[in-house]
């Protein structure tokens, strides 16, 4: 049996620092490879908030967790090509880790400058 879920219009607001470093090194005059480490922590300790209700009616509940309070680190590796011309190109995988959770993003840009 399915039973629709309302969910209200919410925002999250959120303020993280972060304090790390960059190793970048030429491979060629175009080929830029780099690695990077950063720690990172949550300034507002707020938590997340969902208010919601059952669609075929009853009252609204509120749903609360923890939020993204724990600090965490950011390991990630990458690749920049530019060349003299109008084209530029990265290419890069960020792992984070912390206590409740850990994501891994892959990148790819590129630019045309006009």
């Amino acid at each position: 049996m399915w039973v629709a879920l309302t969910v209200r219009s919410q925002n999250e607001d959120r303020l993280r620092a972060s304090l790390g470093g960059q190793l970048d090194w030429a491979m060629s005059s175009t080929v830029k490879p780099y690695v990077r480490a950063f720690w990172g922590s949550e300034l507002e300790d707020d938590d997340s908030i969902t208010s919601a209700n059952f669609a075929a009616g009853g009252a609204p509940f509120v749903v609360r967790d923890a939020g993204l309070e724990s600090p965490g680190y950011v390991l990630g590796i990458g690749v920049n090509v530019a060349t003299g011309g109008n084209f530029g190109a990265a290419l890069s995988y960020d792992r984070t880790d912390g206590d409740t959770c850990q994501t891994d993003m892959l990148q790819a840009k590129m630019l045309w400058r006009l």
